[in-house]
């Protein structure tokens, strides 16, 4: 009897083994049932590179045309690869830069921006820029100027599984058979995404003009959208002689005019790039430290070509701005420091300027902030004298871009005038600054969630980030009350 209870005790523990190793198993701590998942029979419409649209109120992902179920899209397991793109050296013997990629980032670029009525870059969804010299030439000038990143994702087969969710080894038993694939978590396709911080170096190319632009088709032209003129005003008859009793008559007096209504003159034109200049360099000599800022500009052809490029200008004028707590001319000074334009390189004042920018509300340096700490931690070199590189830099880098994501810059009604709430803020913003620091603050949301889906992010390190973010909230408020605009 007793030989016989043995029997059915291990009969019984055999197939209940049998039936675990054929209903589930365990995957990175978590128990993964083959049939569970509500994807199980889910057939991908395609592999290769997946596009994100806004429609009808939700995003919608795509890959090579099929729409793509992005509950399961997001459920994949993400491979996730960052470095610094260097658009100048596209194609150079043995950079990381090729031209498949170029071809590549140069296509995502235009789809997610398009040109507005100035000429300039602005993230526009579901975009359509043409792919031409001049949009090319604007594109660099861009990169120069904002540092955009630009994420690609796609979705592959899994190499390992061949896309059948199973694959072949040991069951819980130990016995060869089908078990679920670790390496796709047993969803037959497995998420890549690859982070691309722009930059550009060496010579650029002249900026297209907005003549160009028009003539070219790539921008409307602003005098196609001019009222029409209205038609002449009909000729009055010739008055007819009045009865020779009405003339006699005394005559009344006539009501006090009305006083005319006041209407702002309006410029008759806008001033050109020189007579701009001209005007900034006024101004800024006499102290006005948004003017100094405009001139760092002008000088370092930042923005317009009105004078001879001229760093060590541009520098000593930045610097001027800076020092009255201006947190775009810090921003530049900061970057005169990163790249030795105009003064030595020096990578310990750029930190400290990007810093000082950041607490004063500029959206490009918060950024700039989470990006140095991110890249340290996934192993850049460039700043490793001033930041240790540990699990910390996750937490600082997820922090730095939630205060990047926060949409503290007020909206213009129209974007070349500024608000009163806006200046009770800081000062004015130049229409350019305005569009790079608002598109900024969708920018940080993007890689905010980079961050997050790295491996190493465990619940610690987001309650520390969080912790951290109400923090520099904090520093920033009292930072800026203590460092007023002059």
């Amino acid at each position: 009897m007793k030989r016989l209870l043995l029997v059915l005790t291990l009969l019984v523990a055999i197939h209940g083994s049998a039936e675990a190793q054929t209903s589930k198993t365990t995957i990175g701590g978590q128990t993964v049932s083959r049939y569970s998942s509500e994807y199980q029979n889910y057939t991908v419409p395609s592999y290769g590179y997946v596009r994100r649209y806004y429609e009808n109120g939700a995003w919608h992902y795509y890959v090579n045309g099929s729409l793509l179920d992005y509950n399961y899209f997001g459920s994949l397991k993400t491979i996730t690869s960052s470095m610094t793109f260097d658009v100048g050296k596209v194609g150079g013997l043995g950079r990381p830069e090729t031209d498949q990629k170029f071809a590549l980032i140069w296509q995502t670029f235009r789809e997610t921006h398009s040109l507005n009525s100035e000429g300039r870059y602005k993230q526009t969804n579901g975009a359509n820029t043409p792919a031409n010299k001049l949009t090319l030439y604007e594109f660099a000038h861009y990169v120069a100027e904002a540092r955009p990143a630009i994420s690609i994702n796609s979705i592959e087969k899994c190499p390992r599984c061949s896309g059948k969710r199973m694959r072949t080894g040991l069951t819980p038993t130990g016995a060869v058979g089908e078990v679920p694939c670790e390496d796709c978590n047993a969803y037959g396709s497995i998420a890549k995404q690859e982070n691309f911080a722009l930059i550009i170096s060496g010579p650029m190319p002249p900026r297209p003009k907005l003549e160009e632009l028009i003539k070219e088709g790539l921008i409307p032209d602003p005098a196609s959208k001019l009222p029409p003129t209205p038609p002449p005003a009909p000729v009055a008859a010739p008055a007819q002689p009045k009865p020779f009793a009405e003339q006699n008559k005394p005559k009344e007096m006539a009501p006090a005019p009305k006083p005319a209504e006041v209407i702002a003159e309006r410029p008759t034109r806008d001033l050109t790039p020189e007579e701009r200049f001209s005007s900034a360099k006024s101004k800024a000599e006499a102290g006005d430290a948004q003017a100094q800022y405009e001139l760092g500009l002008f000088y370092s052809q930042d923005f317009e070509r009105a004078v001879a490029l001229d760093y060590f200008e541009a520098f000593n004028w930045t610097k001027k701005a800076s020092l009255k707590n201006h947190r775009m001319a810090q921003r530049l000074l900061a970057k005169f420091y990163e790249l030795g334009r105009g003064t030595d390189k020096n990578l310990e004042e750029a930190i400290k300027w990007y810093r000082s920018s950041a607490l004063l509300g500029c959206k490009q340096s918060q950024r700039w902030m989470g990006q140095m700490y991110h890249a340290t931690f996934q192993g850049s070199k460039t700043y490793e004298d001033f930041i240790k590189k540990d699990i910390s830099n996750l937490s600082e880098a997820y922090a730095w871009f939630l205060l990047g994501a926060e949409k503290s810059i007020p909206a213009r009604p129209d974007i070349k005038i500024a608000t009163a709430e806006e200046l009770a803020f800081g000062p004015a913003l130049t229409a350019r600054d305005y569009s790079f620091e608002t598109s900024t603050q969708s920018t940080c949301e993007g890689e905010r969630d980079n961050v997050a889906k790295n491996t190493n992010f465990n619940r610690a390190i987001s309650e520390s980030a969080k912790s951290r973010y109400a923090s520099l909230q904090s520093e920033s408020a009292d930072y800026m009350k203590a460092n007023r605009p002059r």
